[in-house]
């Protein structure tokens, strides 16, 4: 089984959608930061930390487990798996497996978010954000 993987890094991304709010509506004289603020360096609670897509052509059996949520999940053809953040800088250390073969073992940080596609012939494409 071939695997190919492709890392694409955002570089320090400042803001993104969601997390800053509207920094219009922030006094300059404050200098603590709110509990439910997002940190620059990391994903806001509701980002994606993983997202599994598997080619509705692959004919073997893909499972997703996802240990900070102690779930395991088996992935169908033509469907995706999202592991969202449920606080600000949530992590997770995610293993995919596709025919019975660990395709996919990392610890994925607070200020990352992977994706990952099986393709028809069991191919790995991996796209990684990093803030």
């Amino acid at each position: 089984m071939k695997r190919r993987g492709v890392l694409a890094l955002a570089g320090s991304v400042a803001f993104l959608p969601g997390c800053l709010g509207d920094v219009s509506e922030r006094s300059t004289e404050s200098t603590t930061t709110d509990a439910d603020e997002c940190e620059v360096m990391e994903m806001c609670e509701g980002s994606t930390i993983v997202e599994v897509y598997v080619d509705r052509d692959y004919s073997e059996q893909v499972v997703l487990d996802a240990a900070c949520r102690d779930d395991e999940t088996e992935v169908e053809p033509g469907e995706t798996i999202r592991i969202e953040r449920e606080v600000n800088g949530d992590a997770c250390d995610v293993q995919l497996s596709a025919d019975d073969s660990v395709v996919f073992d990392r610890d994925i940080p607070g200020h990352q978010s992977t994706t990952i596609r099986v393709t028809e012939t069991g191919e790995i494409e991996e796209e990684t954000v990093v803030i």
